[in-house]
């Protein structure tokens, strides 16, 4: 088996809404699809080609970090953008000993993800 891509991640939402806001709003992520089945609503976000899906989910789940690292323009310009809309931080923006400048994000529902300064991204092929 050769795995061809990455296609998307997955995130619970036990509060759909303030998921959407979150995503849609704060984060500015366009919505590719939205629906429900018979489990759950989701939605589904594009970031350049990379997809992020969130689903209903109101059953207890244990978050911890989910090791996504997302691209940004100035991870520290983002920070102040967000900070006074309510979005929630795990610390705040730091020089990582790898080299990355970063911050990590809690969304609604406690999913820990780091927005990683772009400037990093040609260093991690070297």
């Amino acid at each position: 088996m050769k795995i061809h891509k990455a296609g998307f991640i997955a995130f619970p939402a036990s509060d759909f809404e303030a998921s959407m806001i979150f995503y849609r709003d704060h984060l500015e992520l366009p919505v590719i699809h939205e629906g429900s089945d018979e489990f759950s609503r989701f939605a589904h976000f594009d970031i350049n080609g990379f997809g992020i899906r969130i689903y209903e989910w109101k059953k207890p789940f244990h978050r911890a970090h989910t090791g996504l690292q997302l691209y940004v323009e100035d991870v520290d310009q983002i920070y102040q953008d967000l900070k006074p809309k309510g979005v929630e931080f795990n610390g705040e923006v730091r020089d990582e000993h790898w080299g990355g400048r970063v911050v990590t994000v809690r969304d609604p529902d406690g999913n820990l993800f780091d927005l990683l300064d772009q400037s990093f991204e040609g260093k991690i092929r070297e």
